[in-house]
């Protein structure tokens, strides 16, 4: 990403402000001793997702960090939950300072990925689903050919 740095520095700068003038009011205090790092490394993500800095940021770019790029930030199962309410609201407070455009929006829209965002953190994987209908012996076959899938396709 063109000017990591600065935008690292960027990122810390807005965490910080915003750490600090949560505490105590809407931060969550279960969060308290992983919040910087969480925030700093979900924006950095959702930064990364194109290649922007953090004012350009998109819903696309949210989802895609929260349940994907999460995965690997440790969060204690039992915390999880809270997880996505206070990225949205980190989120929130950014547009309220003139520094993400849409950021009340974007905040709700971080905070309704809870369920998808703990389906992702969850360590067992989801059962393969089929597409379609499972073909039959005698079906005829999806080549197109008018024969029987067990004469035609089957075979190969």
């Amino acid at each position: 990403m063109e000017h990591e740095g600065w935008i690292r520095d960027t990122i810390e700068q807005w965490v910080d402000e915003h750490v600090e003038d949560a505490t105590g009011t809407s931060l969550d205090p279960a969060l308290h001793p992983i919040i910087d790092a969480l925030l700093v490394t979900f924006l950095f993500q959702a930064c990364a997702v194109r290649g922007v800095p953090p004012g350009e940021l998109t819903k696309r770019d949210l989802k895609e960090a929260m349940l994907e790029g999460m995965q690997a930030f440790p969060v204690e199962r039992k915390l999880r939950g809270r997880v996505p309410r206070a990225i949205g609201d980190f989120i929130a407070d950014l547009g309220r300072r003139g520094r993400l455009a849409d950021g009340e929006p974007l905040g709700a829209y971080v905070g309704a990925l809870r369920e998808a965002y703990l389906d992702a953190m969850e360590e067992k994987p989801r059962p393969v689903v089929r597409p379609g209908l499972k073909i039959g012996r005698n079906d005829p076959c999806p080549c197109g050919s008018g024969r029987k899938y067990k004469k035609c396709c089957q075979e190969a």
